[in-house]
């Protein structure tokens, strides 16, 4: 049979890699009204070719999903998708005979943010025309291990230099996937002074820098930019540098943030260590296509005031950006390494 492949897919770490429903067919996301590029391409389709090439490519439903622009090479045929409404349509590959050489299901239909997010960069995405790249975030909410945020797959490991290199996985894939990144100022992170941690409520912020830094991170996203946080996960005897944590060394990680809600208050993120937050993603195109199980690479910050690490006893005012509890993985509050920001796209005023 002949595979389906996505051109340009190659760079995404194999990104023909289309992921398969139950019954083992191809599933491809295409958002109404946005045309998308495929390709079949095997030998099946060379034995096919000749003067009287009569290939094909055909949609079940083409009052829904239509198929144009075939081109036809030896053992190549690229054509186009569009839809027009909501379906599940079978699209076949056809040899001269009439025969399906190949075939993929495309699950069509409006592309929704995230319930509760305002903006959702993974959404915006899926609105676009280019496929490799909504191959890549299918590949994230389905949990593939070769997609290009899991910071301990072979590829990554093999580009970055091994597996523990979350911040370059973030920045590269981040850039790779929506074409722009936000600073980070590691060495500025948002806690107070400090000479040791001997508890987790030794690591205290104010509720103003906590207030500058959910408006920073806003405004990037209202522009289409993700956003760099360092974040904590085991503070408690970590190295500290000039009173200051820096989320680099032991006990720090980095993630990127992708969405949030009007008010500043929850934010999106995707985590590089497979399984160390959980987020079932409803955003996307509902319906047969969309994810069951929760993502193992995403999950939300919260702001939230904690009486332990105030420094003004009142006011109630959020002073931490913490992981949120329903979207606890590996990284939670039963080990005592859940995630909290400490440094990002500004610096500490």
């Amino acid at each position: 049979m002949a595979e389906l492949r996505v051109p340009g897919g190659e760079h995404f770490f194999g990104g023909d890699h289309f992921l398969k429903n139950a019954n083992e067919q191809r599933v491809v996301w295409l958002p109404i009204g946005v045309a998308q590029t495929f390709a079949f391409v095997g030998s099946d389709l060379a034995a096919h070719a000749g003067p009287a090439d009569q290939r094909d490519v055909v949609s079940e439903t083409p009052g829904t999903v239509a198929v144009s622009n075939i081109h036809k090479a030896s053992d190549k045929i690229t054509f186009t998708l569009t839809a027009s409404a909501s379906d599940v349509v079978k699209i076949t590959c056809q040899s001269s005979a009439g025969t399906e050489v190949g075939a993929l299901i495309a699950v069509s239909g409006n592309v929704e943010n995230h319930p509760g997010m305002q903006f959702d960069l993974l959404a915006d995405v899926m609105r676009g025309s280019n496929p490799v790249k909504t191959l890549a975030v299918q590949r994230l909410l389905l949990n593939d291990a070769n997609n290009i945020f899991n910071q301990k797959n072979a590829a990554n490991v093999k580009r970055h230099g091994g597996p523990m290199e979350c911040g370059k996985v973030v920045n590269a894939s981040g850039k790779d996937l929506f074409g722009t990144m936000s600073p980070i100022f590691y060495e500025y992170p948002y806690h107070e002074p400090l000479d040791q941690v001997n508890d987790r409520a030794d690591v205290r912020y104010t509720p103003e820098t906590i207030f500058l830094v959910r408006t920073a991170i806003k405004g990037l996203l209202a522009k289409g930019t993700p956003v760099r946080v360092g974040v904590l996960d085991s503070p408690v005897g970590m190295f500290v540098q000039d009173r200051q944590l820096i989320a680099y060394f032991t006990g720090g990680h980095t993630t990127l943030i992708v969405g949030c809600d009007k008010a500043a208050s929850t934010f999106m993120y995707i985590d590089t260590w497979p399984g160390g937050s959980k987020l079932k993603y409803q955003g996307g195109i509902p319906g047969p296509g969309a994810p069951k199980d929760p993502c193992l690479y995403m999950g939300l910050f919260n702001a939230e005031y904690y009486f332990t690490r105030s420094l003004k006893k009142n006011s109630s005012a959020p002073n931490l950006l913490r992981q949120d509890r329903n979207t606890e993985g590996n990284f939670n509050t039963g080990r005592g390494n859940y995630l909290e920001i400490v440094s990002g796209p500004i610096r500490k005023p």
